[in-house]
């Protein structure tokens, strides 16, 4: 995934090293944008979120406009049958 999106992923030596490269990276963000780590967390999620919730009511609109669809289809095509066979009825009456 990493790869798909030209994003590296560290290599850490063991715990200690991870944990001073997260130390720094959370002062960087508070220094860059005067909040804290996890606010900056908090609002990534939350943007997660609503673009997932946007999603999902976009495939339940198209879903039920897919519906609507196919019965105006099935609709269509009866009173395609149906004035088909009184066509046919007409000619031989």
């Amino acid at each position: 995934m990493a790869n798909k999106y030209n994003e590296c992923i560290p290599q850490f030596k063991n715990f200690e090293h991870f944990k001073s490269k997260i130390e720094e990276d959370q002062l960087l963000r508070d220094k860059k944008y005067g909040t804290t780590y996890f606010d900056l967390l908090e609002e990534e999620i939350i943007e997660d979120e609503r673009i997932l919730l946007d999603l999902v009511s976009s495939y339940t609109q198209v879903r039920e406009t897919l519906d609507v669809n196919f019965e105006r289809l099935f609709v269509l095509q009866k009173c395609q049958n149906l004035m088909s066979s009184n066509t046919n009825s007409n000619d031989f009456g």
